[in-house]
């Protein structure tokens, strides 16, 4: 590749690090658009990792996954969206994010909220987990309200 062809494609791929950058940043700020009408997340019982530190709750996001938040008492205002790592080959049901808020409870011990979902369906979907990701961080924040801080925290 010559010397000015390979300046071109990496200043085309530093433009599109700092697009995708400057989606985060404002991904990260609480920038929020109200989830769909009826999505409430409902009370239930915390895994045992964080029982006694934090509420639980848990609903359908309407497109076929299940959303899971945990809100600590005493929350710092910051709020950790997880991803979790695929694929994951059964149809989601209510229960399946538990293990990875058991996995990862040291978060929500230490004050950060934690949301995540199991993706409308088993297998692979890069872009579908990533819309159910970011549609649980809305049912998050339309239920709890804005964070000051949002972190993407995944796993593969």
């Amino acid at each position: 590749m010559s010397s000015d062809r390979f300046r071109l494609h990496r200043s085309g791929y530093i433009l599109l690090a700092l697009a995708a950058f400057a989606g985060l940043v404002t991904w990260s700020t609480g920038a929020s658009a109200a989830a769909p009408t009826g999505q409430a997340l409902t009370a239930r019982a915390c895994p045992k990792a964080v029982a006694e530190v934090a509420s639980c709750f848990e609903g359908p996001d309407g497109k076929g996954s299940f959303v899971l938040a945990a809100v600590p008492k005493q929350w710092n205002k910051t709020l950790v969206v997880h991803a979790h790592g695929g694929p994951r080959l059964s149809q989601p049901k209510a229960g399946d994010s538990d293990e990875d808020l058991d996995r990862f409870s040291v978060m929500v011990r230490d004050g950060y909220a934690w949301v995540g979902s199991t993706y409308r369906r088993g297998g692979f979907g890069v872009r579908m987990a990533g819309a159910d990701v970011e549609q649980s961080r809305k049912m998050f924040i339309a239920q709890f309200g804005a964070a000051r801080l949002t972190i993407l925290h995944g796993q593969s």
